[in-house]
């Protein structure tokens, strides 16, 4: 008992000085103004500074859920902001191996029981549970993204668009061609 007294009392006078640390102003052969923590001669004093202002932080505003009911249904529409955020639209997709990183945003996270149904080109690719899905393997060219989220009984809940974007790979023939360096053009006359 007694030494964990003496390492609370150390332990606070450590913590003192450092909570004395003072500050050093003064002006280089530059011309700047310096602030230190050391002082940059024998005889220097300490800096008079005014106090620091300090701003308390407000906690953010939160509208509890009443218990049992987060990720539940209530009245109006259940995801009214769902929106495509990638790709955007026209965007050139490169150098991702032919797949698409399909990004949605919500206010909303998915509720218990719904559904994110995507399309590419108006074929069904599946049904997944989250915003943020990998389609593989699609080929070169121009392609149309959609979105639907359904409910347990079927019903869509919310769409988003279709967004269309431009799958931009290298092609079958040049993967893994080492690349070539310009031959240079040499003067081969006189003259």
């Amino acid at each position: 008992m007694f030494m964990k007294r003496i390492l609370i009392l150390l332990c606070a006078m450590a913590l003192a000085g450092l909570a004395r640390a003072e500050i050093y102003k003064y002006v280089d052969e530059d011309g700047s103004v310096v602030f230190t923590d050391q002082p940059p001669t024998d005889d220097a004093k300490p800096a008079d500074l005014p106090g620091l202002s300090v701003i308390e932080a407000s906690k953010p505003l939160s509208v509890p859920r009443p218990p049992g009911t987060a990720g539940k249904r209530g009245p109006g529409p259940a995801y009214p902001d769902l929106a495509i955020a990638s790709p955007r639209p026209d965007e050139n997709v490169r150098g991702t191996g032919n797949m698409l990183s399909l990004r949605l945003t919500s206010s909303e996270p998915l509720r218990e029981g719904d559904k994110l149904m995507v399309y590419l080109d108006g074929r069904e690719q599946g049904a997944f549970s989250g915003f943020a899905v990998d389609l593989k393997d699609i080929p070169r060219g121009e392609h149309q993204v959609s979105a639907r989220i359904v409910g347990p009984d079927g019903q869509e809940q919310a769409s988003a668009g279709p967004v269309t974007f431009y799958m931009r790979q290298h092609s079958q023939l040049f993967q893994n061609q080492p690349l070539r360096t310009p031959t240079p053009l040499t003067n081969s006359g006189g003259g």
